[in-house]
């Protein structure tokens, strides 16, 4: 029985592995470099309204694809803190167990804060690192100390706008040179 068990969790293992290597298998392809198209300063003031980000998910906003694939390419996150960073001054939330208790189609609008949610207090000069399909979010800035972070985001493959989208993109203004040409 124990044995059972065991080749059971190894499958469960080897069944995400796949599955991972699938979602990013495409960008491979396309190459094997690393391209950071995309980053943002972003500046926490104290006690202002409007600073919070309610749940959501970075890939939610972002309309491009590779030139040779049809699919959504995945992203890596580097949210760097730039000041300490805690729960006052509007420290990153996620979920535990988000894969198994959201699924992509989740209305994040009706997601709430709960208590077990894991919050990324940081010292400065600290980084989380997350794909562009967590679910994050981020409350006030009630400290008396204005709160910053940098975060650049890395692809796999060069980003290109979608020809059917309706709004501009801050993609298309992307630093389009790839990692390994430093």
């Amino acid at each position: 029985e124990e044995e059972e068990e065991e080749e059971e969790r190894e499958e469960k293992r080897l069944k995400a592995t796949r599955k991972r290597r699938r979602v990013v298998g495409d960008a491979r392809k396309e190459s094997d470099r690393a391209y950071m198209f995309n980053d943002q300063y972003i500046v926490k003031p104290p006690h202002v309204r409007g600073v919070e980000f309610p749940w959501h998910r970075d890939g939610q906003y972002e309309t491009w694809k590779t030139p040779e694939t049809s699919v959504a390419l995945p992203y890596l996150s580097a949210w760097v803190a730039l000041d300490d960073v805690s729960e006052e001054n509007g420290a990153l939330r996620f979920k535990k167990n988000e894969k198994e208790r959201f699924g992509p189609d989740v209305d994040v609008a009706s997601i709430r804060d709960e208590e077990d949610d894991t919050i990324a207090t940081m010292n400065a000069g600290s980084v989380v690192f997350f794909m562009s399909d967590v679910l994050h979010a981020s409350g006030k800035n009630m400290s008396e100390e204005t709160r910053r972070a940098w975060m650049p985001q890395f692809s796999l493959g060069l980003p290109k706008e979608q020809e059917d989208s309706s709004r501009n993109s801050d993609s298309l203004r992307c630093l389009r040179t790839a990692l390994s040409d430093f």
